[in-house]
């Protein structure tokens, strides 16, 4: 528990209010986002979500909107990065805030790094590496991080073991993709719709309660 001087009443209010707007990129982002892709996908002659990877859709007819919605996403993500550092003050330790604050930036450049760097082949090695897996793997270390602290908070326990337990199944489906070589976009955006919503409902709930926990 955050053991830092408690701000005063006006500021900790504007606080609160400017981290529950912010967070709700952390909700908007996500679903905007499967939205835009499942319609690139649909307006593919050809496209299969099970068998090609959502990156596929970035090159060719249409591409901008997933390269476009990637961006989006990634500008949504940093405004829910802020968002959620300023509304976990008075829940997490300010190391424990820093260290999500940067994973969750890492993971919105990298989606913006991905509508950047598509997957055409000059730039196809720089979107796997630092628009992909930069935009899906830090995300997944935040669940495993907040899970564990807000395990120790009282009242933040089930939101502890949701966020352990979605980062635990992303791993598997990380796994799962690469063994069988399969793309599961579906999958994926339901997991980081769902996750990145439970994070941000509980940034929210944090900034209604004025003593934090």
């Amino acid at each position: 528990m955050n053991q830092a001087r408690i701000p005063s009443v006006p500021s900790l209010q504007q606080r609160n209010f400017t981290a529950r707007w912010l967070a709700l990129a952390g909700v908007v982002g996500p679903i905007v986002f499967v939205g835009a892709f499942t319609l690139a996908g649909f307006l593919r002659p050809g496209y299969s979500p099970i068998h090609q990877a959502i990156s596929d859709l970035g090159v060719g007819t249409n591409a901008w909107l997933l390269d476009i919605d990637c961006v989006v996403f990634g500008v949504l993500l940093l405004a829910f990065a802020i968002g959620f550092f300023l509304g976990m003050c008075q829940v997490l330790a300010d190391g424990w805030r820093l260290t999500c604050l940067i994973l969750l930036i890492l993971s919105g450049m990298g989606a913006i790094n991905a509508g950047i760097f598509t997957e055409a082949p000059a730039t196809v090695t720089v979107h796997w590496t630092l628009g992909f897996q930069l935009a899906v793997l830090p995300p997944v270390v935040v669940c495993g991080i907040v899970g564990w602290q807000w395990l120790r908070v009282s009242g933040w326990h089930g939101y502890g073991w949701y966020s352990l337990i979605a980062a635990l199944v992303t791993l598997v489906l990380v796994a799962v993709e690469f063994w069988c070589s399969w793309s599961l976009p579906g999958m994926w955006s339901w997991m980081a719709t769902v996750r990145l919503g439970r994070i941000a409902s509980a940034r929210r709930r944090a900034a209604r309660v004025p003593g934090g926990a």
